[in-house]
């Protein structure tokens, strides 16, 4: 029997016209041919989370469809809506599977002037002329923002979202706002707010460290002494050819952030005990060798920053882990809706076998132990892609150096990559090959590896956050920090096992191999999604 809600909903859907047995009456595109059992209810409990609130979560696992379910919630609403996602590759997806969408970047990625020279629209110089585009409805970024205004559904990045909407603010008060990926939203309103002094800079404009990193006042002298020094070098830079002009306009973007972070210091007092701010309004400086960094503990008070952009609100992710816990990070304390889509893929086809090999803590260092129990993996799966997350650059080394003899004994290829400018470099040798096993420090999100590309997945060693961080170590000591220090590292291990597995037909074998994963189980258990945890196995050496 259904709930009074739920008919009250079929109500509503039936008075629209709509039907879920014919998608063509919504007016989507020709691949949607039918909804799927889940898409149905998790869209009936969307739209019944919109009639008490204007936050709905939705908990939904690869291959369920969620971008499905966010647009067919737009046509009901009827709202313009603006879609969020963290990638080119994510936004042109969309664009793929929704044509009628507009997808906007950032200025630097629309070229401008003459074909083959290196200048892009944040190029321009705006109100005054223009040299590169006689008129605004010639400029590739211009023409691309009309378009993405006019459009019922504008997809932009985050970054993105958050510079124009506290901003020029075109884009603030769509009646609907879909945000991907939004276990991300947190770091990627921290990096917004963040801000970053290059070690060139500072050596460009003689600028130094601030001579006490822990120290608040400290901080304050820095900033008041290189704010006006920045400005002048800014207005000393007479030239109008184009390297002038960027460097006056970045310094111009450096200041006003800059100017931010000492406005933000003027409500925090006194001294910072390392990686203990006071208060939640505390920031921490994380530079060094001579870089200068300044980064907010907790987002929680920028929140407003994204909450005031838009009317209603849908999140979605893969792993949410704890809507309670990411929406707090958000700053958003008020009532939401919590909508859970259950993985449609066999667990047959997605085992995750714990095997603990090795205790990996700072304190207990195993990785020696690590070696022969990879070596066995290796071993039983030479004849299949393997990715091994290693979660540092160095042990990932350790490991490739250990294990090569291994790999090549059994014909297998072996590689990894010591720094993120050797990642993409690395991954698309791993996919071209005919096999092989991949030591990789940084893919636990955001890369796909569907079927024959990987049927192996390895967790060496449980993605804690790292403590030598000093704004992880802020936070995990500020209030809430032990339960966002869990969240975090569950939600990593989860994203970890997803690189594999990304349709119903697909499969992959996960192992854990270190034997930290049993104090996260026995204090975190219930923080894995219900799908994740009935496909683990047991497998004790």
């Amino acid at each position: 029997m259904l709930s009074d809600r739920a008919e009250r909903l079929i109500a509503a859907a039936q008075a629209r016209a709509v039907d879920f047995e014919n998608p063509k009456l919504l007016g989507l595109p020709s691949w949607v041919r039918e909804f799927r059992p889940w898409q149905i209810t998790a869209i009936e409990e969307i739209m019944a989370g919109f009639e008490t609130g204007n936050v709905v979560v939705l908990d939904a696992p690869t291959g369920s469809g969620k971008t499905l379910i966010a647009e067919v919630v737009r046509r009901l609403l009827n709202e313009r809506a603006i879609y969020t996602c963290h990638t080119k590759a994510l936004q042109e997806q969309i664009l793929h599977d929704y044509p009628y969408a507009k997808v906007l970047k950032g200025r630097q990625n629309y070229v401008v002037g003459d074909e083959g020279v290196d200048i892009t629209a944040a190029d321009c110089r705006k109100p005054s002329p223009c040299p590169y585009c006689p008129s605004l409805s010639v400029c590739p970024y211009e023409r691309a923002k009309h378009e993405a205004l006019a459009a019922d559904l504008a997809v932009l990045n985050t970054s993105y979202l958050l510079t124009e909407g506290n901003g020029p603010g075109k884009f603030r008060g769509r009646g609907l706002l879909i945000l991907d990926e939004a276990d991300t939203l947190e770091s990627e309103l921290r990096r917004w707010i963040s801000v970053e002094v290059s070690r060139g800079t500072c050596l460009r404009y003689g600028l130094r460290e601030p001579s006490r990193r822990t120290v608040a006042d400290s901080w304050r002298e820095w900033l008041d002494d290189a704010v006006p020094r920045l400005k002048r070098a800014g207005s000393r830079i007479q030239g109008e050819d184009l390297r002038s002009e960027r460097e006056r306009n970045r310094l111009e973007r450096l200041v006003t952030k800059l100017r931010d972070v000492r406005k933000e210091l003027v409500e925090t007092d006194g001294d910072f005990a390392e990686g203990r701010p006071v208060g939640e309004t505390g920031w921490v400086y994380t530079g060094t060798d001579g870089r200068v960094e300044f980064k907010p503990v907790s987002t929680r008070k920028y929140g407003r920053l994204l909450w005031g952009l838009g009317e209603r609100f849908l999140l979605m992710s893969a792993t949410v882990i704890s809507p309670g816990a990411m929406l707090d990070e958000l700053g958003w304390d008020k009532p939401y809706t919590i909508v859970k889509v259950d993985s449609t893929f066999p667990k047959e086809n997605r085992p995750v076998i714990f095997k603990p090999a090795a205790k990996m803590t700072r304190k207990d260092d195993e990785s020696g132990k690590l070696v022969p129990a990879l070596r066995e993996v290796i071993r039983r799966h030479a004849e299949e892609r393997m990715l091994v997350h290693c979660v540092s650059y160095s042990l990932a080394s350790y490991l490739h150096g250990e294990l090569l003899g291994s790999c090549r004994e059994v014909g297998v290829e072996c590689s990894t990559y010591t720094g993120s400018d050797g990642k993409s470099a690395a991954l698309d040798r791993f996919r071209r090959s005919e096999g092989g096993v991949l030591f990789a420090p940084s893919m636990d999100r955001g890369i796909d590896l569907p079927d024959d590309l990987c049927r192996v997945v390895v967790i060496a060693k449980i993605p804690y956050p790292n403590l030598g961080d000093r704004q992880v170590s802020a936070r995990l000591h500020s209030p809430g920090g032990q339960a966002w220090y869990t969240v975090q590292t569950v939600r990593t291990v989860v994203q970890m096992t997803g690189r594999g597995v990304r349709h119903k037909d697909d499969h992959c074998t996960m192992y854990i191999l270190d034997a930290m994963f049993d104090d996260l189980w026995s204090k975190a258990r219930g923080l894995f999604p219900s799908w994740w945890t009935e496909a683990i196995k047991w497998e004790r050496i």
